[in-house]
Protein backbone atom coordinates (compact mmCIF):
# COMPACT_ATOMS: atom_id res chain seq x y z
CA UNK A 1 0.00 0.00 0.00
CA UNK A 2 0.94 3.61 -1.17
CA UNK A 3 2.72 5.41 1.62
CA UNK A 4 0.58 8.46 1.05
CA UNK A 5 2.09 11.02 3.40
CA UNK A 6 5.55 10.36 2.09
CA UNK A 7 4.44 10.40 -1.39
CA UNK A 8 2.83 13.43 -1.23
CA UNK A 9 5.88 15.02 0.48
CA UNK A 10 8.18 14.25 -2.12
CA UNK A 11 6.16 15.31 -4.91
CA UNK A 12 5.58 18.50 -2.81
CA UNK A 13 9.56 18.66 -2.84
CA UNK A 14 9.83 17.81 -6.60
CA UNK A 15 7.03 20.30 -8.08
CA UNK A 16 8.66 23.32 -6.61
CA UNK A 17 8.37 25.86 -9.06
CA UNK A 18 11.59 26.52 -11.13
CA UNK A 19 10.46 30.34 -12.05
CA UNK A 20 12.17 33.17 -10.16
CA UNK A 21 10.62 36.40 -9.93
CA UNK A 22 14.24 38.18 -9.98
CA UNK A 23 14.40 37.08 -13.49
CA UNK A 24 10.61 37.82 -14.28
CA UNK A 25 10.71 41.70 -12.37
CA UNK A 26 12.99 43.02 -14.53
CA UNK A 27 10.86 41.93 -17.88
CA UNK A 28 8.17 44.86 -16.20
CA UNK A 29 10.92 47.50 -15.10
CA UNK A 30 10.38 49.66 -18.44
CA UNK A 31 6.76 50.17 -17.68
CA UNK A 32 7.46 51.57 -13.91
CA UNK A 33 8.90 54.76 -14.20
CA UNK A 34 6.46 55.31 -16.81
CA UNK A 35 3.56 54.37 -14.90
CA UNK A 36 5.38 56.65 -11.99
CA UNK A 37 5.61 59.73 -14.35
CA UNK A 38 1.56 59.41 -15.71
CA UNK A 39 0.48 59.22 -12.21
CA UNK A 40 1.96 62.15 -10.89
CA UNK A 41 1.31 64.21 -13.83
CA UNK A 42 -2.52 63.00 -13.90
CA UNK A 43 -2.57 63.60 -10.38
CA UNK A 44 -1.03 67.26 -10.66
CA UNK A 45 -3.09 68.14 -13.89
CA UNK A 46 -6.07 70.45 -13.53
CA UNK A 47 -8.17 70.58 -16.65
CA UNK A 48 -9.25 73.75 -17.13
CA UNK A 49 -9.05 74.06 -20.75
CA UNK A 50 -8.65 72.48 -24.12
CA UNK A 51 -5.34 72.49 -23.91
CA UNK A 52 -5.21 71.14 -20.30
CA UNK A 53 -8.39 68.67 -21.56
CA UNK A 54 -5.93 67.30 -24.75
CA UNK A 55 -2.89 66.71 -22.02
CA UNK A 56 -5.76 64.39 -19.78
CA UNK A 57 -6.90 62.47 -22.70
CA UNK A 58 -2.78 62.15 -23.92
CA UNK A 59 -2.09 60.61 -20.40
CA UNK A 60 -5.29 58.83 -20.03
CA UNK A 61 -4.61 56.95 -23.66
CA UNK A 62 -1.28 56.66 -22.67
CA UNK A 63 -2.16 54.87 -19.13
CA UNK A 64 -4.59 52.56 -21.17
CA UNK A 65 -1.83 51.47 -23.72
CA UNK A 66 0.65 50.83 -20.74
CA UNK A 67 -1.59 48.74 -19.07
CA UNK A 68 -2.33 47.24 -22.70
CA UNK A 69 1.00 46.23 -22.73
CA UNK A 70 1.94 45.14 -20.04
CA UNK A 71 -1.07 42.77 -19.53
CA UNK A 72 0.10 41.05 -22.76
CA UNK A 73 3.96 40.71 -21.18
CA UNK A 74 1.86 39.20 -18.17
CA UNK A 75 0.27 36.79 -20.42
CA UNK A 76 3.58 35.72 -22.11
CA UNK A 77 5.31 35.20 -18.96
CA UNK A 78 2.57 33.34 -17.19
CA UNK A 79 1.34 30.71 -20.37
CA UNK A 80 3.97 28.20 -20.01
CA UNK A 81 3.61 27.97 -16.48
CA UNK A 82 -0.25 27.83 -17.23
CA UNK A 83 0.23 25.49 -19.75
CA UNK A 84 2.17 23.37 -17.37
CA UNK A 85 -0.58 23.71 -14.55
CA UNK A 86 -3.93 22.91 -16.60
CA UNK A 87 -1.62 19.50 -17.84
CA UNK A 88 -1.35 18.45 -13.89
CA UNK A 89 -4.58 19.66 -13.31
CA UNK A 90 -5.69 17.55 -16.59
CA UNK A 91 -3.93 14.53 -14.70
CA UNK A 92 -4.95 14.82 -11.86
CA UNK A 93 -8.53 15.13 -12.29
CA UNK A 94 -8.21 11.89 -14.31
CA UNK A 95 -7.90 10.42 -11.28
CA UNK A 96 -10.20 12.01 -8.37
CA UNK A 97 -12.54 12.26 -10.29
CA UNK A 98 -12.98 8.57 -10.53
CA UNK A 99 -12.49 8.68 -6.51
CA UNK A 100 -14.93 11.31 -5.96
CA UNK A 101 -17.72 9.02 -7.67
CA UNK A 102 -16.14 5.85 -5.71
CA UNK A 103 -16.05 8.29 -2.19
CA UNK A 104 -19.98 9.38 -3.11
CA UNK A 105 -21.18 5.98 -3.92
CA UNK A 106 -19.14 4.56 -0.51
CA UNK A 107 -20.93 7.27 1.22
CA UNK A 108 -24.48 6.42 -0.28
CA UNK A 109 -23.47 2.78 0.80
CA UNK A 110 -22.71 3.30 4.49
CA UNK A 111 -26.04 5.59 4.88
CA UNK A 112 -28.27 2.89 3.71
CA UNK A 113 -26.76 0.27 6.22
CA UNK A 114 -26.42 3.12 9.08
CA UNK A 115 -30.31 3.75 8.03
CA UNK A 116 -31.29 -0.66 8.14
CA UNK A 117 -29.26 -0.80 11.90
CA UNK A 118 -30.96 2.01 12.95
CA UNK A 119 -34.63 0.88 11.53
CA UNK A 120 -33.47 -2.44 13.13
CA UNK A 121 -32.22 -0.88 16.20
CA UNK A 122 -36.55 1.38 16.78
CA UNK A 123 -37.95 -2.23 15.98
CA UNK A 124 -36.16 -3.39 18.99
CA UNK A 125 -36.98 -0.70 21.19
CA UNK A 126 -40.83 -0.67 19.95
CA UNK A 127 -40.46 -4.68 20.96
CA UNK A 128 -39.01 -4.01 24.35
CA UNK A 129 -41.42 -1.25 25.22
CA UNK A 130 -44.15 -3.15 24.27
CA UNK A 131 -43.41 -6.19 26.35
CA UNK A 132 -42.36 -3.49 29.13
CA UNK A 133 -46.03 -2.93 29.14
CA UNK A 134 -47.47 -5.69 29.12
CA UNK A 135 -45.35 -6.79 32.34
CA UNK A 136 -46.06 -3.60 33.54
CA UNK A 137 -49.97 -4.28 33.23
CA UNK A 138 -49.57 -7.60 34.34
CA UNK A 139 -47.16 -6.69 37.70
CA UNK A 140 -50.28 -4.00 38.65
CA UNK A 141 -53.20 -6.24 38.50
CA UNK A 142 -51.19 -8.47 41.04
CA UNK A 143 -50.37 -5.87 43.24
CA UNK A 144 -53.72 -4.68 43.13
CA UNK A 145 -55.10 -8.12 44.30
CA UNK A 146 -52.04 -8.37 47.07
CA UNK A 147 -53.88 -4.28 48.10
CA UNK A 148 -49.63 -3.54 48.03
CA UNK A 149 -47.82 -0.14 45.51
CA UNK A 150 -46.91 -1.48 41.97
CA UNK A 151 -43.30 -1.29 41.50
CA UNK A 152 -42.57 0.37 37.51
CA UNK A 153 -41.04 -2.13 35.60
CA UNK A 154 -38.15 -0.38 33.65
CA UNK A 155 -38.10 -0.34 29.68
CA UNK A 156 -34.73 -1.86 28.69
CA UNK A 157 -32.60 0.33 26.70
CA UNK A 158 -31.31 -0.69 23.19
CA UNK A 159 -27.86 1.04 22.69
CA UNK A 160 -27.48 3.15 19.32
CA UNK A 161 -24.55 1.70 17.29
CA UNK A 162 -21.16 4.02 17.74
CA UNK A 163 -21.65 6.96 15.20
CA UNK A 164 -17.73 6.62 14.78
CA UNK A 165 -16.82 3.42 12.48
CA UNK A 166 -12.81 3.21 12.58
CA UNK A 167 -10.53 1.33 10.22
CA UNK A 168 -6.81 1.37 9.70
CA UNK A 169 -7.65 3.86 6.57
CA UNK A 170 -9.78 6.07 8.73
CA UNK A 171 -12.71 6.10 9.91
CA UNK A 172 -16.57 7.66 9.18
CA UNK A 173 -19.05 8.34 10.66
CA UNK A 174 -22.36 10.79 10.33
CA UNK A 175 -23.67 13.22 11.95
CA UNK A 176 -27.12 15.21 11.73
CA UNK A 177 -28.17 18.48 9.83
CA UNK A 178 -31.05 20.39 9.39
CA UNK A 179 -31.01 21.80 5.96
CA UNK A 180 -33.45 24.14 3.58
CA UNK A 181 -34.00 22.78 -0.27
CA UNK A 182 -35.64 25.36 -1.88
CA UNK A 183 -39.10 23.69 -4.13
CA UNK A 184 -40.75 26.74 -5.13
CA UNK A 185 -39.13 29.99 -5.80
CA UNK A 186 -41.42 32.14 -6.62
CA UNK A 187 -42.88 31.35 -2.78
CA UNK A 188 -39.60 32.40 -1.48
CA UNK A 189 -39.69 35.58 0.80
CA UNK A 190 -37.98 38.41 -0.51
CA UNK A 191 -35.88 39.27 2.60
CA UNK A 192 -34.10 35.82 1.59
CA UNK A 193 -33.18 37.15 -2.25
CA UNK A 194 -30.51 39.48 -3.61
CA UNK A 195 -30.60 41.53 -6.56
CA UNK A 196 -28.02 40.22 -8.87
CA UNK A 197 -26.53 43.33 -10.67
CA UNK A 198 -25.29 41.29 -13.95
CA UNK A 199 -29.38 40.43 -14.58
CA UNK A 200 -30.45 43.78 -14.37
CA UNK A 201 -27.87 45.67 -16.48
CA UNK A 202 -28.66 42.66 -19.01
CA UNK A 203 -32.42 43.81 -18.87
CA UNK A 204 -31.37 47.26 -19.27
CA UNK A 205 -29.41 46.75 -21.96
CA UNK A 206 -32.30 44.52 -23.74
CA UNK A 207 -34.33 48.44 -23.49
CA UNK A 208 -36.21 47.83 -20.08
CA UNK A 209 -36.64 51.15 -18.32
CA UNK A 210 -38.81 50.28 -15.15
CA UNK A 211 -37.60 47.40 -12.46
CA UNK A 212 -39.56 47.95 -9.21
CA UNK A 213 -36.92 49.05 -6.64
CA UNK A 214 -34.77 50.18 -8.81
CA UNK A 215 -33.41 53.46 -10.50
CA UNK A 216 -33.15 53.58 -14.45
CA UNK A 217 -30.87 56.50 -15.05
CA UNK A 218 -28.61 57.59 -17.56
CA UNK A 219 -24.86 58.70 -16.78
CA UNK A 220 -22.03 59.79 -18.80
CA UNK A 221 -18.74 57.99 -18.48
CA UNK A 222 -15.32 58.87 -19.94
CA UNK A 223 -13.37 56.09 -21.89
CA UNK A 224 -9.86 55.82 -23.63
CA UNK A 225 -9.69 54.26 -27.11
CA UNK A 226 -5.95 52.95 -27.82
Amino acid sequence: MLDFDNVATAMTEEARSPLDLDVVRPQFEEYRDEAKRIEAETKALTVKDDESLNIAIILGGNAKKIIKSIELQRKQVIAEPQDFIRGVNAICKAITDGLDKAESTAKVKIGQYQARVEMERREREKKAREEAAKLQEAVNRESKEKGIEAPVVVTPVVQEKPRVTRTEAGSAYQVKRTVCRIVNPDEVPREYCEPVQRLLDNAVKMGCREIKGCVIEEITETRFRT
